[in-house]
């Protein structure tokens, strides 16, 4: 039985085409991933931004809904 010698290739190989294409792929999956949460941690915010000045909650519940958007976020690590 004829087992063939394993081929090892490097992670990126600057002299390659594929890598430096697969490099600037995943460079921007990141980017566009980030641009995704920010625009929704900003609708997040907008939407706190409105509930306050239509409804003027007192400090204590405003407290509470920034403590709420803390725990959230915090929560949101392992998720992302």
């Amino acid at each position: 039985m004829n087992i063939p010698e394993p081929m090892f290739t490097p992670v990126l190989d600057n002299s390659s085409d594929d890598a430096v294409l697969m490099d600037s792929c995943i460079s921007w999956n990141r980017q566009d991933e980030r641009k995704v949460c920010n625009d929704r941690y900003a609708s997040r915010l907008r939407k706190l931004q409105m509930y306050v000045l239509t409804e003027k909650p007192d400090f204590a519940a405003i407290s509470q809904i920034i403590e709420s958007e803390i725990n959230h976020i915090e929560n949101m690590k392992g998720t992302i």
